[in-house]
């Protein structure tokens, strides 16, 4: 549309930037939803001290496992 002179650069910039800024503001508002969609992958670092003291790497890429210390969850 600025090729075809229809549209100011200016105008299609503000327009894509609010379009990219309603959609931040939706994935923040969301952003607590991944806990719950991600939870059954995640163990908690009680279940894994409970299922096996040697919990150090994951099953499938073989990396070593970290414990993320707000959520107490192991991640590789």
């Amino acid at each position: 549309m600025i090729a075809k002179g229809e549209k100011d650069y200016s105008d299609v910039l503000n327009f894509v930037l609010e379009v990219f800024k309603k959609k931040y503001q939706i994935f923040v508002e969301k952003l607590p939803l991944m806990d719950k969609y991600f939870a059954p992958i995640f163990k908690t670092f009680d279940d894994a001290v409970e299922e096996s003291r040697a919990f150090t790497k994951c099953g499938e890429c073989k990396r070593y496992m970290r414990i993320i210390e707000r959520t107490k969850k192991l991640h590789c």
